[in-house]
């Protein structure tokens, strides 16, 4: 088991300076990670959610949405769940997986990324140069993961089915599953408008792994 710790841009193993981690934007986006020292890696932009992998120069693999990395002929991935987790502040720690096998963890401790790997070390070097812009997590939406205005938006329909139901069961001479009727319509919209949050959530922390 190899251990490194990423702190400010610089990569230590053994208390020894061992690599670097550049990091060139256009803009807010990240266009281009540089990993140079105990390995020469280049993480280069190639359109909306992808970045192509060099090592020495050659093509070797690439990321893609939700820090899932092909790297020559393996594909590594890390739960989506923990992911975000991480990037929040509700966990410490992800995990990351090659066919459902643990390779290494990163972990968040006093102002560092810390780099476990049980095997490839170059792979958890990376994870760790796309999740050190997390040394200090960014507060999530709450626990549920669905941005405010969704929440909002929720809970107005739910409520407003709730008044509905009220007011044609018993102010109305229209029968009683008419208010039922309206009542279930929106709760499902209530329901359907969660989804699209918890999905706009995990889009927009997808995407700040990126920045």
């Amino acid at each position: 088991m190899s251990s490194y710790i990423i702190r400010q841009g610089t990569i230590f193993q053994n208390d020894q300076e061992v690599g670097r981690i550049t990091v060139k934007r256009t803009g807010v986006r990240t266009a281009e990670i540089s990993i140079s020292g105990v390995v020469d890696v280049t993480l280069s932009r190639a359109g909306s959610g992808r970045f192509q992998i060099y090592e020495h120069g050659n093509l070797v693999g690439s990321e893609r949405r939700g820090l899932v990395i092909d790297y020559y002929s393996n594909t590594y991935n890390v739960d989506l769940r923990d992911l975000n987790s991480f990037v929040s502040g509700f966990s410490n720690s992800v995990t990351v997986y090659n066919g459902g096998v643990t390779v290494g963890t990163i972990s968040r401790s006093e102002g560092s990324i810390d780099v476990e790997a049980n095997s490839d070390d170059t792979v958890m070097l990376i994870y760790g140069a796309f999740l050190q812009a997390y040394v200090r997590p960014v507060p999530g939406a709450g626990r549920r993961g669905i941005p405010g205005k969704y929440l909002l938006a929720s809970l107005a329909l739910l409520i407003g089915g709730l008044g509905i139901f009220d007011y044609l069961s018993i102010y109305t001479k229209y029968p009683y599953y008419y208010g039922l009727i309206v009542f279930i319509v929106l709760v499902a919209a209530s329901v359907y408008v969660r989804v699209l949050g918890r999905k706009a959530y995990l889009r927009q922390q997808n995407d700040h792994t990126r920045q």
